[in-house]
């Protein structure tokens, strides 16, 4: 056994791949979620556009974004996840900084379109690959720290972007924004590697297997999964993994995007529904760690079944909110204390399925039906806004698709389906 192979993940390289991670999270969610909120009405506004029209360009482009998830899984398997995350980061970078300059409303949701497709790439084909590799063991507590950069989006970007642009203009501030993400892209080229073999490490700092780490970087680069496209379509854990954990997250995001609307026809005004949105982003954050370590201490299905009850109770909870403030806390900062948590259990339940060996290949296809699904929520949500059911049919569409998810999450079978891998042997399958 390497002498600096001690059972610490949390420290040196180790640590770096988990801030990494972290960041390809946050500059995801800045792009597909927090553009959307804080960034695009004022951008509409300075420049005169119809944000509606925006808006349809921005579902559209999370379609293509799940082709593009399809395209960059792919990509991976041949240049591997450093390259195709750090060229699309950085590529993003660009089309960041195009935003304060571009005077077209056509040319505008073109760069929405292409950067979407980039941060697709670097972040949902991507960034799972790259924790799956360094961390297939300790997979639930890194994904409960890592997946905090969702969070942190409502927390800062969400926050504090509308203000710069105020005081700063466009031009400087997403020329800014862009070249913060080239510059994570090169560190990513220049200093992150596919496999801890590649540079004399082991999985999760931990060496229980019989062969030696040059000779397992070799077989980690020259092997090829099995488990392509067309095979996952004929997989029953592939199906639960997307109809169990990817529509609870789908369920998650609708309640958040019609959060605010919601306060605002309970007679709240708009100040507080925007505090009860950013402490619901700071729920979010200790959801990601707590679902984190409760995978990591009892395993990846009753962590997940946990879950499921929690968010099953929160729903109830959201059709009592006309009956007063706590309810309206409670519900808001319960559901989404789960949307950390959800992409952390859908991750880790997929790496537990088909190990670090295949991941790569099943999150290519689970990947592209979660975008396409989360896609859809703004069809959803626009179908109850007009909808003499409203918030109640709402609510109640989001409860049965719980129960739903439940059913599934309890039907599937944790067992490790993959390749086996020789350098990690104690994978838990509770």
């Amino acid at each position: 056994m390497d002498a600096r192979a001690n059972g610490k993940w949390y420290t040196g390289k180790y640590l770096y791949v988990i801030i990494i991670a972290f960041f390809l999270f946050f500059c995801y969610i800045a792009i597909s979620v927090g553009s959307t909120n804080a960034i695009i009405p004022m951008i509409c506004g300075i420049n005169g556009w119809d944000e509606s029209l925006v808006l349809v360009g921005i579902t559209v482009a999370g379609y293509v974004g799940a082709f593009a998830t399809l395209y960059f899984g792919k990509l991976i398997e041949k240049k591997g996840v450093k390259f195709v995350s750090g060229l699309c980061i950085i590529i993003a970078g660009v089309l960041f900084g195009f935003w304060g300059i571009i005077q077209s409303i056509a040319v505008f949701i073109i760069d929405i379109i292409v950067l979407t497709a980039m941060a697709y790439g670097f972040q949902m084909a991507s960034c799972p690959v790259l924790i799956s590799n360094w961390f297939p063991r300790k997979k639930g507590i890194v994904l409960g720290w890592a997946t905090m950069g969702i969070c942190a989006v409502d927390l800062t970007w969400s926050q504090f972007m509308p203000g710069l642009i105020a005081r700063y203009g466009t031009m400087i501030v997403f020329v800014g924004v862009g070249i913060c993400y080239i510059i994570i892209g090169i560190l990513i080229l220049t200093t992150v590697h596919n496999f801890p073999e590649e540079e004399g490490k082991y999985p999760d700092n931990i060496y229980e297997g019989s062969v030696e780490v040059r000779e397992m970087s070799k077989k980690l680069n020259e092997y090829k999964t099995p488990w392509t496209f067309s095979k996952c379509l004929k997989n029953k854990q592939c199906w639960q993994l997307v109809f169990g954990w990817g529509v609870l997250n789908a369920i998650i995001v609708c309640f958040v995007q019609r959060l605010v609307p919601r306060i605002l026809t309970l007679g709240y005004d708009q100040p507080y529904a925007l505090t009860v949105l950013a402490c619901t982003a700071a729920s979010a954050i200790v959801g990601s760690w707590v679902f984190g370590f409760i995978d990591q201490k009892i395993g990846t299905k009753k962590a997940s079944i946990i879950f499921c009850i929690w968010e099953i109770i929160m729903f109830i909870l959201a059709f009592f909110m006309p009956l007063g403030t706590g309810f309206v806390w409670i519900a808001s900062c319960g559901i989404m204390g789960g949307s950390g948590g959800v992409y952390n259990l859908l991750l880790s339940m997929n790496i537990q399925i088909f190990g670090r060996w295949d991941f790569v290949g099943t999150n290519r296809f689970v990947a592209f039906w979660e975008a396409i699904i989360v896609s859809s929520t703004f069809a959803i949500n626009a179908i109850f806004s007009v909808s003499p059911a409203g918030f109640i049919g709402l609510y109640t569409f989001c409860l049965v698709a719980a129960i739903i998810s439940f059913i599934v999450v309890i039907k599937t079978k944790p067992d490790l389906i993959g390749k086996k891998d020789e350098m990690t042997n104690t994978l838990e399958t509770a």
